[in-house]
C-alpha cells in the first residue's frame, strides 16, 4: 500500500498499520510530540519542533554551541539567572503570551522591557492580552526573582 503526502509518494514503511501516514511505523501508535517508542524513523514533529528555527536552536546548542550564520539575537541564550538583559523567552511564558508580546513589541524584546511594560501598566495595551495574560507575565516576573517589594505592581 502506498500513500501521498504533499503530492509526493510515501514509502510503505512510512505508513502505519492502518495505512495512514503519520501512524507509528506499523505499531498503530500515532506520531505526536513525546510519544513512546520514538525512533530514528519518526518525523521531526515527534520532537515537538514546529519550525526550522526550533530545529536549528536544538542543533546549534547541542552540537555546535552556536550557528555562525544566525545573528547574535538568534543564537541560543543560556543563563543561570534571569536578568533584565535576557530575552523574553527566559520568562518561560506560554506560547500565546510570548508571541503576543513579541509581535506587538518586536522580536528583540528583553525581560527589562517587559518589566518596564508591567511597571507602567502598558501590558494591558498589548494586543490579545487580557487579565489572564497580564497575570501570567506578572507571575513570571515574580518567579524570575523580581521582588514584589521593589515592584509593588507585581502583586
Amino acid at each position: 500500500m502506498t500513500g501521498e503526502r504533499a503530492g509526493r509518494p510515501v514509502e510503505p514503511a512510512a505508513l502505519g498499520s492502518s495505512g495512514v501516514v503519520g501512524e507509528g511505523m506499523g505499531t498503530g501508535m500515532a506520531h505526536r510530540p513525546g510519544h513512546g517508542g520514538m525512533s530514528l524513523d519518526c518525523p521531526l514533529s515527534c520532537l515537538g519542533l514546529e519550525t526550522v528555527r526550533d530545529l536549528l536552536r536544538v542543533v546549534s546548542a547541542e552540537v555546535l554551541g552556536f550557528a555562525p550564520w544566525l545573528s547574535e539575537t538568534e543564537a541560543p541564550h543560556v543563563c543561570e539567572r534571569v536578568t533584565l538583559a535576557c530575552p523574553v523567552r527566559c520568562l518561560r511564558l506560554s506560547q500565546h503570551a510570548e508571541r503576543a508580546l513579541t509581535r506587538d513589541r518586536g522580536y528583540g524584546l528583553t525581560v527589562g522591557e517587559v518589566l518596564a511594560l508591567a511597571q507602567t501598566g502598558k501590558l494591558w495595551d498589548v494586543r490579545y492580552f487580557g487579565p489572564c495574560r497580564v497575570r501570567e507575565v506578572e507571575r513570571a516576573l515574580l518567579a524570575a526573582g523580581f521582588s514584589a517589594d521593589e515592584n509593588p505592581y507585581l502583586v
